[in-house]
């Protein structure tokens, strides 16, 4: 079994949440890419420059549980 566990992230803004950096951006991670792809349409990427995108990562097992993906 494999030590590590591909993840998603989309980089976006939200001007109604100033997030952790305090500047509106955030990250939002997922298991699935069509997930990530349908969370980024319609959205800005962070600090509202261009459209977000997906990138995919991989990280250990233990870092994407304590995620909150399985």
């Amino acid at each position: 079994m494999s030590t590590t566990r591909t993840v998603y992230e989309v980089f976006y803004y939200d001007a109604r949440n100033s997030g952790p950096a305090g500047d509106g951006s955030h990250v939002a991670r997922f298991g699935r890419k069509s997930d990530a792809e349908r969370f980024a349409q319609g959205r800005r990427a962070g600090y509202g420059d261009g459209a977000a995108t997906v990138d995919r990562v991989e990280v250990s097992r233990a870092l994407a549980a304590r995620w909150g993906i399985a």
